[in-house]
Formats: C-alpha cells, structure tokens, sequence
C-alpha cells in the first residue's frame, strides 16, 4: 500500500530513483537522513523506509544511531564555542532580538497571507456551496 501511495503523489522518476537508492543503502539512507540538520527533508527518506517495509529494528537501529551522532556533534560544538556564542549573544542582544522579532513577524503574516490564499483557491476549485 506505501509504495503506490507514494507512486500517487511524486512523480514515477522520483519515485524509483527513490527505491534504487533505498535498495542498495538501506540503513546508509536512514542514517545520512537522520544525521543532516532540520531544513533537509528528513520524511522522504522515512516514508520510503515504510513504502519498502523495511525492518523496524533496523529504522530503529539507523534512526538512534544517526541522532547520537548528530547530537554529540551538536554538544561537541557548544562545548568548543560556547564562550563566543554566549559574548557575541551578550554584545548583541538588543539588535538580535529586534531581528529575531521582525523575521518571525515578516513570516508570520506571509504564512498567514498563503494560507488564506490557499483556502480561497480551494473553495473556488469546490464551486459554489450546494443546498
């Protein structure tokens, strides 16, 4: 059932490219997915893990071993660089709130513009409402 409902929603290129890799590097796949920071799509390699019915002690396996290593970069980091990180935060904290404020306002309202924009769209895809 996962495979075609994958096969539904991304193109059938995409797809099997997908389950080439996913063949050949299994736990690699998960575990590089797992490993990379938030903004890469860490869902595609998870869901392609389902649509092939992989072990789950082996999604498991990847999933855990591919966030210790992450996290213990993580704290590797903080540990070497927390002094500047905590000075240059000091220095500038008014400036970095002022930023931190207006990008989270300048998203916010694009956010809150596209979704009203996609529930218009969607409501005059539907037509008009039937009685």
């Amino acid at each position: 059932m996962g495979r075609e409902a994958l096969e539904k929603k991304l193109p059938r290129r995409r797809v099997q490219s997908g389950y080439n890799r996913f063949e050949k590097w299994g736990f690699w796949s998960v575990f590089a997915a797992t490993l990379m920071p938030p903004p890469f799509p860490i869902a595609a390699a998870w869901l392609t893990a389902g649509a092939m019915r992989y072990s789950v002690t082996k999604f498991l396996e990847a999933v855990a071993s591919g966030r210790s290593v992450r996290y213990s970069i993580v704290a590797y980091l903080a540990s070497r660089h927390s002094e500047f990180i905590l000075a240059l935060f000091s220095k500038y904290r008014k400036p970095g709130l002022i930023a931190v404020a207006c990008s989270s306002l300048v998203v916010g309202l694009y956010g809150t513009r596209r979704y009203w924009q996609l529930r218009r769209e969607k409501k005059d895809q539907q037509g008009p409402p039937k009685r």
